[in-house]
Formats: structure tokens, C-alpha cells, sequence
């Protein structure tokens, strides 16, 4: 039985959120601070695959209160923390969520990110059974993706056979891959 998680999911999320993705099935992420050198990169989705991508990462103006938290004190560190875009990807019976980061240089807090967007998963989860959409969590695997800046001299194959390799920190799966380069899904399931 095939399940329909991510075409539901993007029903449930509001679209102001929603990722776009152009005429050639590419998924573009943007880091759009003024002084990120890691600006941007890309995804090629597969037509025969049901994917969905998201992003909260809304920009505040100071003083203000969070625009997607707007209920958390903004002044305790980390309570509103969260990472650049979340790639819902299901392929036969089992759903991958691909936590996706963009960082310039300093790495900084990126794991707490991505693991702050893994609880805001869940908890999207949890609350899609409030609207009789069941699903079943071990169908759900998670991901974190940390594009970064290359450094000086580093090359990164981007071929079509080249496999991403997850290593575990602290019970997530992640990788580390270079931003400006386009990738394709496949490289990122196994």
C-alpha cells in the first residue's frame, strides 16, 4: 500500500511556506542574508518520486516577535531555532525527511537546527492524527543535509552515481555537501 504523506503534508502546511520548484523539476534553496557566501543550491527531484519541501526559516525584524513562533519569548536562545528548508521525499513505503541546512563559513549551531527541525517534524506529525491522517513513524526516516562553503582547492563530484554518505551525530543522519552545485534526490536516499 502506497502511502500519500507529502501530497497531504503540502495541504496541511500554508502555502506562504511552500518551496518552489521550476519547469525542470528543480528544487532551489536560497540563503538570502546579504553576506552569505553559501547562497544557494539545488535538487533535482524525479518525476516518479512524491516529494514536498517547505521552509520556516522567515526572517524577523528586530524587536519583533518570531513570524512562524510568534507564541516563544524570542529572547531565549535557541527556542525559535530552525534550519533553512525540510525535503519530504517518499519512496515506495518509506518517507524520508531531509533536513536541509546552508552555512558559509562557521558551521555554528547547525546540528541543533536541524535536530530542532526534526522535533518540529514530529510534532506536524502528531498533529496530523488530530485530523485523522495516519502515519506511521516507522515509515519516517530523517536526514540532515549541511551545504557549505568549499574550502580553498576542495572539489566535490556531483555525478549522478555519486552516493552521499550519512554518518550518524548524535542520532541523526547527516551529511556535509558543497553549496552552489545541483544535486539529484537520488544521491541523497539509499
Amino acid at each position: 500500500m502506497t502511502v500519500l504523506f507529502p501530497l497531504e503534508l503540502k495541504d496541511i502546511i500554508e502555502e506562504s511556506f511552500h518551496s518552489d520548484i521550476d519547469n525542470e523539476n528543480i528544487l532551489t534553496f536560497r540563503e538570502n542574508q546579504a553576506d552569505a557566501k553559501c547562497q544557494w543550491v539545488k535538487i533535482q527531484l524525479k518525476k516518479s518520486l512524491s516529494t514536498f519541501a517547505f521552509s520556516i526559516d522567515v526572517p524577523r525584524k528586530t524587536n519583533e516577535k518570531d513570524p512562524v513562533f510568534s507564541f516563544f519569548n524570542v529572547e531565549k536562545e535557541g527556542l525559535c531555532s530552525k534550519n533553512d528548508a525540510i525535503l519530504v521525499c517518499q519512496r515506495e513505503n518509506k518517507i524520508y525527511v531531509f533536513l536541509i541546512e546552508l552555512k558559509s563559513v562557521n558551521k555554528g549551531k547547525y546540528l541543533k537546527q536541524l535536530n530542532s527541525s526534526k522535533v518540529l517534524f514530529e510534532f506536524i506529525v502528531d498533529r496530523m492524527k488530530l485530523i485523522n491522517i495516519s502515519v506511521n513513524k516507522d515509515q519516517i526516516e530523517y536526514r540532515g543535509i549541511l551545504f557549505c562553503c568549499p574550502r580553498r582547492g576542495a572539489e566535490e563530484a556531483t555525478r549522478k552515481k555519486f552516493k552521499a554518505n550519512f554518518e550518524d551525530r548524535n542520532g541523526l543522519l547527516v551529511t556535509e555537501k558543497y553549496c552552489h552545485n545541483t544535486y539529484r534526490i537520488q544521491q541523497f536516499l539509499p
